[in-house]
C-alpha cells in the first residue's frame, strides 16, 4: 500500500526546484560568454610573448653580428659555420633560441593561431630579413584576425 506523504514532509516543492534552475542558467549566462573568450585570449598572449622572444634573438643576433639574419633559421643555428647570412668572422654568439620544441622540433616558437603540426617557418611567420621584422603571415591577418578590443591586429602585436 502506497502512502502519501503529510503536508509538512520532508522534500523539495517543484516551486523550490524551479528557483534553483533558473539560479543555476543566470549564472551559467553570465560565466559561459566569460569562458568562451578565454582560449582566444590564452592564444594571443602566448603569440605576444612568441613574438617578443623572436624579436629579442633577432636584436641580439644584429648586435653580435652588425647583420640583420638571412633567415629565421639563422636564429637556432648551432654554428657559426650553418648561419646562412654573411656575417664577420667570430661574431655569432648563438644559438639565439634554444628551447626545445618549436617549429619542426627546432627550438623556432610556433604561432598559436597557424597549424601546429606544420613545420613550414613560412606557414607560422613572415620575416623581412632587409628591416629584420617578424609577424604574422597576411593569410592571418584578415578582419576576422583583429583581437579582443577591435582595433589591434595580430600583425601589430
Amino acid at each position: 500500500m502506497w502512502r502519501i506523504r503529510p503536508p509538512g514532509g520532508r522534500g523539495f516543492t517543484l516551486i523550490e526546484l524551479l528557483i534553483v534552475i533558473v539560479v543555476i542558467a543566470l549564472l551559467a549566462l553570465i560565466v559561459v560568454p566569460r569562458m568562451l573568450g578565454a582560449a582566444r585570449r590564452a592564444r594571443e598572449a602566448t603569440l605576444r610573448d612568441n613574438l617578443h622572444t623572436m624579436r629579442t634573438a633577432i636584436s641580439q643576433f644584429f648586435a653580435d653580428t652588425n647583420r640583420m639574419p638571412a633567415s629565421l633559421h639563422d636564429l637556432i643555428a648551432p654554428a657559426e659555420a650553418d648561419v646562412t647570412a654573411d656575417i664577420p668572422t667570430d661574431t655569432y654568439k648563438g644559438p639565439y633560441l634554444s628551447s626545445p620544441g618549436g617549429i619542426g622540433g627546432d627550438g623556432l616558437p610556433k604561432n598559436p593561431f597557424a597549424d601546429q603540426r606544420s613545420t613550414d617557418i613560412d606557414a607560422h611567420w613572415e620575416y623581412d630579413a632587409t628591416q629584420g621584422t617578424v609577424g604574422v603571415p597576411p593569410a592571418q591577418q584578415a578582419d576576422a584576425w583583429v583581437t579582443l578590443d577591435g582595433n589591434t591586429y595580430y600583425r601589430d602585436l
